[in-house]
C-alpha cells in the first residue's frame, strides 16, 4: 500500500502543509523563530529580574539623593545670598 490517503490523494507528509504537493520549510522556520523568540524573552526577563531593582526598592535611594541635592542647592543659594547681603 502506498502513502496516499484514500480520501484526499495527498501524501501523509502533505496533509498539514499549506500547499499540498510542495514541501516547504516555512512552518519549521516559523517554529524555530518562535522558539528563538521565546528563549530571548526568557533571557531578557531573567536579566531584568537579576540586574535591575524595582521602583519600590529604589524609592529610599531616590529620597536620599533628592534630599542631598536639595540640601546642597539650598546651601549654595544661601551662601550667595550671604555674600550679597554682607557685601552691600
Amino acid at each position: 500500500m502506498n502513502d496516499e490517503d484514500k480520501n484526499t490523494g495527498y501524501l501523509e507528509t502533505e496533509k498539514e502543509c499549506a500547499m499540498p504537493g510542495i514541501q516547504t520549510q516555512a512552518q519549521t522556520q516559523a517554529e524555530r523563530d518562535h522558539d528563538l523568540l521565546m528563549r530571548i524573552d526568557e533571557n531578557v526577563q531573567m536579566l531584568l529580574a537579576r540586574r535591575y531593582v524595582t521602583q519600590s526598592e529604589f524609592a529610599p535611594v531616590k529620597a536620599i539623593v533628592y534630599g542631598t541635592v536639595g540640601l546642597i542647592g539650598i546651601s549654595v543659594v544661601g551662601g550667595i545670598l550671604a555674600l550679597v547681603i554682607n557685601h552691600a
